[in-house]
This record gives structure tokens, sequence and C-alpha cells, in this order.
């Protein structure tokens, strides 16, 4: 394989995942801020039950849409003109979001057979080594949970379904 191609691989396998985390850290920030101070649970009762609105309306900088549907249709009302809402649900109809006066996003991370084979290769040459925090049974799946929430280390924690 030539450094263009593991470049190039790197570029298109890396892409999602540094989307990803920059996504993820921005709304777990902002939903770490928005729990705390009791507006998001506001926002999502004011979401989830449609009403007639008098008074102040709640004014969202990023709505993570997870539902879609009706759900999906509520939050436009929920988000401040040049909002943003990211759907991981469905992509949203051209012109949707701009009507609105906000952004509109479809999330997603697609898998690359070949890609995935490359990576997988690698990995099996040793070339590429995958760190590892614990390996635990599936049995003991909620203590994973409650390890991951508290380890800051470098590796994942991986589940085994079965012996290998």
């Amino acid at each position: 394989m030539d450094a263009g191609t593991w470049a190039s691989m790197l570029d298109v396998a890396l892409f999602p995942a540094r989307v990803a985390v920059v996504a993820l850290g921005v709304l777990g920030a902002m939903g770490a801020v928005l729990s705390v101070t009791g507006i998001f649970g506001m926002a999502a009762y004011s979401v989830s039950r449609p009403k007639r609105e008098l008074g102040i309306r709640v004014a969202l900088d990023v709505v993570l849409d997870t539902i879609g549907g009706e759900t999906r249709e509520r939050s436009w009302r929920v988000l401040r003109k040049g909002g943003a809402l990211v759907t991981l649900v469905s992509p949203i109809p051209a012109g949707v979001a701009e009507q609105q006066g906000v952004r509109g996003m479809f999330f997603i991370v697609r898998g690359n057979r070949g890609q995935l084979d490359q990576i997988s290769a690698l990995v099996d040459e040793g070339k590429l080594k995958p760190v590892t925090a614990e390996v635990l049974p599936l049995a003991r799946g909620r203590e994973a949970f409650e390890l991951g929430a508290e380890i800051h280390s470098p590796g994942k924690i991986v589940l085994q379904a079965r012996a290998a």
C-alpha cells in the first residue's frame, strides 16, 4: 500500500470520527450546561407537547434530533434564527431548514467495507494497534458502562460476546 493510499484511507476513515468528536463534544458541553440550568427539560417538554404559545419562547442554538417525524417538525420552533438542527434519523429535505432561518444537518457515519477490510488487514499485520483499556465479558456490561463513565485513560472498554 503506497503512502498516498494510506493517507487517503486515513482521511476518509477518520473524517466521520473527527466530525463526531467535535459535534458530540460541543453538544455534550451544551447538554451539560442546559441540564444544569433546567432549560433542557423545559425545551424537551415544550417540543414534545404541541400547544398554543404565549409569552417568551425558548431559543436554542442547537437541537439534536434522535426521533424524527413530528418531533423534528416541532423542533424547528425552539431554534433561534441562525441555529442548527442536527438529525441522526433521516436527511432534511432541501430548503426546509433555510425556510426556518436555521441550518439543518444530517449526521451519519457510513461504513465502507473496502476501507474496513484494509483497516482490519493492518490490525492483523500488527501495523495498526487498537488501544484497549480493558476487556470484559458481555455479562459485565453494566460494570463496563460505569467504568467508561469514570475512566479517562486512553483506550476503549471492550465487551466480549463469546470466548475467542
